[in-house]
């Protein structure tokens, strides 16, 4: 096909979003055989990162669209080259490294960052703004026929197909009061479900009372979940029943803790007494099930080994 200057939503301008989603699907493997490859020289590091080593995914996922995606990298990823799509601003120019950069930012820090801040209570409402500019960037993907998401809104970028030299955009009807209203909805119900689900949690005080003194506990460094549920079971085909369990999981800060039997009962111990004090639903469940877990997730590439004690009522 020869260059061209067509309007965006045009299909043929542009990758439709099942290509768009080919291309980042490729991306993200070769963006996880990276972290593959350095987790065998910093894995002690990304360990010691704890719940803030998504912070390492974000950095090459940022890094890799910055370079790849600019005119570093004629607007294409890997991804992006196998689909033969690139990414341009409005006007149908290749990115600087900065405009790159700044996209690639407020597209990925929803995704990778959400966890980080989910340890902590204050972080709770940080989280749920991430997750709210999740929403949004694919509210707008999805709904606006030239497939602009929020990134592309505010940094006046757009995907094209590779041939494509000189586009037209209708930017005020990316971002019109209609589709405004849209996404305002959805913000609220996310926002007025999230709060009440945290809220009812936080009624729990003994499950908070709990987690704090469980992280008293020398070894370990974390409690990633806390929280008491029910499940349905089925043993050598009887009939389904149900169990109310209290689930336990924390990352602890030594692997021998893992490797050896005696240590992972000890410390599994010290937590179920802990538990058995601090919240008085222990005594009326059927299961607690204590889960320690070692390891790391820098978002991009992950290790982690696990074990689980039970202990029944």
């Amino acid at each position: 096909m020869n260059e061209e200057s067509l309007s965006i939503s045009n299909k043929a301008t542009r990758p439709s979003l099942f290509k768009r989603l080919l291309a980042l699907i490729v991306d993200t493997i070769i963006i996880s055989l990276i972290g593959f490859a350095t987790s065998f020289l910093f894995e002690d590091f990304y360990v010691s990162l704890g719940n803030l080593g998504p912070l390492v995914g974000l950095i090459f996922m940022v890094l890799y669209f910055s370079i790849f995606q600019s005119e570093i990298g004629k607007g294409q990823s890997i991804g992006k080259r196998a689909i033969e799509a690139k990414v341009t601003d409005i006007n149908g120019n290749l990115l600087t490294f900065k405009q790159a950069f700044l996209r690639a930012t407020i597209l990925f820090i929803p995704f990778y960052l959400d966890s980080v801040f989910l340890i902590s209570e204050v972080g709770f409402y940080f989280s749920l703004l991430l997750n709210l500019a999740g929403l949004a960037i694919i509210y707008f993907m999805l709904i606006n026929i030239s497939r602009r998401g929020l990134h592309d809104i505010l940094m006046k970028t757009t995907v094209v197909n590779a041939d494509i030299s000189e586009i037209t955009i209708d930017e005020e009807n990316d971002k019109s009061k209609k589709k405004t209203i849209g996404i305002t909805v959805l913000t609220g119900v996310l926002v007025v479900t999230s709060v009440f689900f945290n809220s009812f949690y936080n009624g729990f005080t003994d499950l908070r009372e709990a987690r704090t003194e469980i992280e008293k506990i020398e070894e370990v460094s974390y409690v990633n979940g806390l929280s008491i549920t029910n499940s349905t079971r089925i043993i050598n085909d009887e009939s389904p029943f149900n169990l109310s369990l209290i689930l336990v999981s924390v990352k602890v800060n030594d692997e021998s803790y893992l490797d050896f039997e005696e240590y992972s009962n000890d410390l599994s111990d010290q937590i179920y007494s802990v538990v058995q004090q601090e919240v008085p639903e222990a005594n009326d469940v059927d299961e607690v099930n204590v889960t320690l877990t070692y390891g790391y997730d820098i978002g991009i590439w992950n290790h982690k080994r696990t074990t689980t004690k039970t202990y029944e009522r």
